[in-house]
């Protein structure tokens, strides 16, 4: 990072969630292995005596990581959490969006049958718990971490994504430079010329400078924002949410096909229809609640700092409640860092 000076980063916090969670619940599953090598522990009451984790366990390493971004990598004022909440409005635009992820219920669980299949049954009540035990320590996070200087962000239907383009949109005007956080490659269209980008797993900075460089005047030329880019770019070829392709044309021709559908002509475009939908998902202004949402970033993100005797007293609470976090954080260059 250079010695740019941020007034708020925005945090993609539950790409955090997942692997923070992805981590605890391969430790469950190594345990879990264990068990199911020696059937005989599954006999009976069918209880895993594995790795045991809990919500706070995830917080607690939610909290390392958003204090050491805000600590060691991105000089900020303040920070913002952004979440995922779903059923999400693409959804109702889009059936197959994210189509690809399997959520388990506790129906599937009473459903199961036990007696035929011990070890499947074991398997899913895990899976189950700890499913429970990621989404109470997300809302946890929610409606606590705003107290040592982590406000959230989140609301049904919207994704982190969403949320981080609303950011942007929102804080464009603004005579302070803000940055966004995630290691989401789309997030580098949601940023502007007053809000780059900051990569935590290659700790890089992105500003809206090298995402044009890297699309190339080719496309520049077209007369698009970055976030129109990609509209286009997933409603005419695919993403990973499951979106369809909906011409043969390759990136190549990218400009050539926009070109023409910004003056009417869909005949490079194969599937109209689809093409038509999948642009409907991307505009995020017209869900529910947008203009709310984005009422609400903007008080987060003008709201005062918490003094210092706030913060500290706000610590020893969620303390007392279980949150295993040590007093280095209220030292200099610590969470207080990101509360002048």
């Amino acid at each position: 990072m250079d010695n740019r000076k941020y007034r708020c980063l925005a945090i993609d916090a539950q790409y955090f969630l997942m692997k923070h969670f992805s981590a605890y619940k391969s430790r469950s599953e190594t345990e879990m292995n264990m068990v199911i090598n020696y059937p005989e522990s599954v006999e009976g009451s069918y209880k895993v005596p594995g790795y045991t984790f809990d919500h706070k366990d995830i917080v607690q390493s939610l909290v390392w990581s958003f204090a050491k971004i805000a600590r060691e990598h991105v000089d900020c004022d303040r920070c913002i959490l952004l979440w995922d909440s779903s059923p999400y409005f693409k959804e109702k635009i889009l059936p197959d969006f994210k189509g690809h992820r399997l959520r388990v219920t506790q129906e599937d669980l009473e459903l199961f049958d036990v007696e035929s299949d011990p070890v499947g049954y074991l398997k899913l009540r895990e899976q189950l718990r700890v499913e429970g035990v990621k989404s109470e320590a997300k809302y946890w996070a929610v409606s606590n971490l705003y107290k040592i200087g982590f406000p959230s962000i989140i609301q049904k239907g919207y994704e982190a994504d969403d949320l981080a383009y609303l950011f942007s949109e929102e804080v464009k005007n603004d005579d302070r430079k803000y940055i966004i956080c995630s290691v989401d490659s789309d997030w580098k269209f949601w940023i502007n010329e007053n809000v780059d980008l900051y990569n935590p797993v290659k700790k890089k900075l992105i500003t809206y400078d090298d995402v044009w460089n890297e699309l190339g005047d080719k496309v520049k030329n077209i007369g698009l924002s970055l976030f129109e880019v990609k509209c286009y770019l997933d409603s005419l070829y695919n993403s990973h949410n499951n979106l369809k392709s909906t011409t043969k044309c390759r990136w190549k021709d990218f400009d050539k096909v926009v070109s023409k559908i910004l003056e009417g002509d869909y005949s490079l475009v194969d599937d109209v229809e689809t093409f038509k939908k999948n642009m409907e998902s991307f505009d995020i202004m017209s869900y529910p609640g947008a203009d709310d949402m984005k009422r609400l970033i903007r008080t987060t993100v003008d709201r005062p700092p918490l003094d210092d005797d706030t913060l500290i007293s706000n610590f020893n609470s969620l303390k007392r409640d279980g949150l295993k976090i040590t007093h280095r954080y209220y030292k200099e260059n610590t969470l207080n860092y990101i509360n002048r």
